[in-house]
């Protein structure tokens, strides 16, 4: 699978600045699942920390930087996110989107 172009945010000093500000002051438990986020895995490890924006920088770009809009994920629970924001349709619970088979 093709990976999708990069925000340029991600790029940023600023966004390097929030992900090491996020890393340590956050605690480490992933807000999509629950589940204890071991810090000393690499955040390209599918169990290592990424920082997740609680509203999407896509649609909320003036949030990117906002300590508030930050939370910890693991690297898996975030990238299932981002795929079901990209793809479906919004569900009503955390802004998550999902396909779903037929239309209620």
């Amino acid at each position: 699978m093709a990976r999708r172009p990069s925000n340029p945010i991600y790029h940023t000093r600023e966004w390097r600045e929030a992900t090491r500000w996020a890393k340590t002051h956050l605690p480490p438990i992933c807000h999509w699942c629950g589940e204890p986020i071991d810090m000393r895995l690499s955040g390209r490890n599918k169990w290592g920390a990424t920082v997740d924006h609680l509203k999407p920088v896509r649609t909320h770009p003036e949030l990117a930087y906002v300590r508030a809009n930050l939370q910890l994920a693991h690297n898996s629970c975030n990238a299932k996110r981002t795929l079901a924001i990209h793809d479906g349709v919004e569900s009503a619970s955390r802004g998550v989107k999902v396909r779903t088979s037929r239309v209620w």
